[in-house]
């Protein structure tokens, strides 16, 4: 269980060095987000002669020294972080944090669990790998993700003599960065792709209102992909109420589903749709 697993990683010393001979080498030190607790990696790194010590970890999910971070990542959660915007966020977050950061891919080929285009799957691998620099290591399991990071956390802390530091919160997305998550956020649209395409038209706006041919004047930008960004631009929201008039709805602070929602309201966003 999580919970005897966290209680074993805590109970191994108040000090990683407390009972241990003079002379031995110092124990390797690793500290892991508590939520990988769920896993098996922190049992096997403990196994493996590690102390493990669990943490709220606002980037990365192992710290292995004061510049190398890693971020642990099944095969179908890599896939649904790529889908849900996740993914690149915590990308940017590690690389500005960490001199060092890495990536591992836990589990089975990532084009064979989610029903998804393997050619965006392998596009945010690219993205990963040489736009933002991060190297991506994959493990089979995680006994096997286990033991890479304990190598790589040997190699910082007995090899390289490196300290283990927590760094930094996650930093807030520049506006150029949340233009660019948004468009990345359109079907198959790749990171290239979305700087492409706001380069070309300019702001996120003009991307989602132009024509088809217009799109389509963009490198890699085909029919298909052009017709379905159009779509989902000018597509009504299967919960929007077209019937409720702007003066009832004015101030009334309920979204279609009822709760709260600050700003505008559906009335607003039908006579808005010139601005």
């Amino acid at each position: 269980p999580a919970s005897e697993q966290r209680n074993a990683a805590q109970t191994t010393g108040a000090s990683p060095q407390q009972g241990r001979c003079p002379n031995s080498p110092p124990q390797i030190r690793i500290v892991a987000d508590n939520r990988e607790f769920n896993s098996g990696v922190a049992r096997d790194l403990l196994r493996a002669g590690a102390f493990v010590e669990p943490k709220q970890l606002e980037v990365g999910d192992y710290i292995l020294s004061d510049r190398c971070c890693a971020e642990r990542k099944e095969s179908g959660d890599f896939v649904q972080s790529i889908i849900d915007g996740r993914l690149f966020e915590q990308m940017i977050a590690m690389r500005s944090a960490y001199q060092r950061p890495l990536l591992i891919i836990e589990g089975p080929d990532i084009t064979a669990v989610r029903n998804m285009n393997p050619l965006a799957i392998y596009s945010a691998v690219a993205s990963i790998s040489v736009d933002f620099g991060i190297p991506i290591l994959q493990t089979r399991d995680a006994k096997e993700t286990a033991n890479l990071l304990y190598a790589i956390a040997r190699r910082e802390q007995a090899d390289v003599k490196r300290d283990v530091a927590i760094r930094g919160e996650k930093p807030q997305m520049s506006l150029a960065e949340r233009q660019q998550f948004i468009v990345e956020s359109l079907p198959d649209i790749s990171s290239v792709l979305a700087k492409r395409l706001l380069c070309y038209f300019g702001s996120v706006k003009r991307v989602m209102s132009a024509k088809p041919e217009a799109l389509e004047r963009v490198e890699g930008i085909g029919p298909v992909t052009a017709e379905e960004i159009t779509r989902i631009a000018n597509e009504i929201y299967p919960e929007y109420n077209g019937k409720r008039g702007r003066k009832e709805e004015k101030g009334s602070g309920k979204d279609c589903g009822g709760g709260d929602v600050a700003g505008g309201t559906a009335g607003d966003a039908g006579n808005g749709s010139n601005d």
